[in-house]
């Protein structure tokens, strides 16, 4: 008997310094709870107050200011662009799916396929659509983008129409 508790000392004695070690890791988390709810409370009174906060951030150096500026001008750029061109494209979308007779995903694709073959902004061939179908013929110009869309949309509706394995 002395053997098998023996054996298991060494286990025994790591799990106790184990749990030590946890106890003294909770009582300091605990002081650092209690710690920071009591900056938290004393910042939440400043801020009743009327007074600024304590901690402040150096401002950014000035280069880094104009990059940053500028980067978020582009993006605040971006997205007004996306916004103004989100309905066009949805509508182009709503074309192709009657006039094509798929979905939504398929007539995303197809707006994609003919961007990326013709090099040419999506909002653009979206407009183009739109402008197509309100006033019954294509724009004047050369006619790839107009011979692009009935390519993918012909692509598009004979892979719909191919028949597909069992289904289960």
């Amino acid at each position: 008997m002395d053997e098998q508790l023996h054996r298991y000392a060494p286990t025994h004695e790591r799990a106790r310094k184990l749990v030590a070690a946890t106890r003294e890791l909770a009582a300091r988390h605990q002081q650092l709870a209690i710690r920071h709810q009591q900056v938290l409370t004393a910042y939440r009174a400043r801020l009743h107050a009327g007074a600024r906060p304590a901690v402040r951030t150096p401002p950014p150096a000035p280069e880094t200011a104009d990059t940053e500026r500028e980067a978020l001008l582009r993006e605040i750029q971006q997205l007004r662009e996306a916004m103004t061109s989100r309905p066009v494209i949805d509508q182009a979308r709503g074309i192709l799916m009657v006039h094509a007779q798929c979905g939504p995903q398929a007539a995303w694709n197809i707006l994609v396929e003919v961007s990326q073959r013709t090099n040419t902004k999506l909002r653009r061939i979206a407009e183009m659509i739109v402008t197509a179908h309100l006033e019954d013929h294509w724009p004047p110009g050369p006619g790839s983008i107009a011979e692009q869309v009935q390519a993918c949309v012909a692509r598009t509706t004979a892979a719909d129409r191919e028949p597909r394995g069992p289904e289960r």
